[in-house]
C-alpha cells in the first residue's frame, strides 16, 4: 500500500522517502531515517493493527513528533490504538482508508497532503506536453559555422554576424 501511495505522489510531482527504498545503501538505518524526518514537511503513516507492535515504528512517532513536524495517519484497517500511539495520534486527523480499495482514498490522502506539502515538480504528462509545445515554438534564428567563424541565417544562408578567432 505505501509503494502504491508513492507512486501516486511521486507521479504528481511530490517527493517522498520510503525507507525500503531510499535509504542510503552501506549508510546506518537509524541516521538515514532521522535526516528524512528532518528535511519532511510532513510525515504519512500507514497505520495497521501491527503497528502496535512496532517499538521502531513507534521511535519515529516520537522524533516526528520533538520535531514538531505534521503527521497525517492513515488508518488501513479497523483496530484500537495501544496506549503509546494514542498519545501521540490520539488529537491528530485521522483518514481511515477502508473497507474499499485502498486507491479509492488517494484523492482524500491527497487533501490531506496538499496543505503542508508543494509540488515539486509538475507532473509528467503535463511536463511532456508543455516541452512539446516549447519544441514547436522553438525556431532557430541564427546557425554557427565555426569553421568559418560566422553565424547565418538558416533559411537563405547569408552571413549575419562574423566572428574573429584572435580576439
Amino acid at each position: 500500500m505505501a509503494d502504491s501511495l508513492v507512486a501516486y505522489l511521486e507521479g504528481l510531482g511530490y517527493n517522498c522517502f520510503i525507507a525500503p527504498r531510499d535509504i542510503d545503501p552501506g549508510k546506518a538505518y537509524a541516521a538515514n531515517l532521522m535526516t528524512a524526518i528532518s528535511n519532511c514537511k510532513l510525515v504519512v503513516l500507514i497505520a495497521s493493527a501491527s503497528i502496535n507492535n512496532s517499538e521502531h515504528c513507534l521511535n519515529e512517532v516520537d522524533v516526528v513528533t520533538e520535531r514538531k513536524k505534521p503527521i497525517l495517519p492513515i488508518f488501513i484497517e479497523e483496530f484500537s490504538l495501544n496506549d503509546d500511539y494514542r498519545y501521540y495520534l490520539g488529537r491528530k486527523q485521522q483518514i481511515f482508508a477502508y473497507p474499499e480499495k485502498f486507491e479509492k482514498y488517494f484523492s482524500k490522502i491527497l487533501d490531506g497532503i496538499e496543505g503542508y506539502c508543494p509540488r515539486t515538480n509538475k507532473k509528467p504528462q503535463i511536463q511532456e506536453a508543455e516541452d512539446e509545445i516549447t519544441e514547436k515554438a522553438t525556431k532557430t534564428i541564427f546557425e554557427y559555422i565555426p569553421e568559418r567563424g560566422i553565424m547565418i541565417t538558416p533559411e537563405d544562408h547569408q552571413r549575419n554576424v562574423s566572428f574573429r578567432n584572435d580576439t
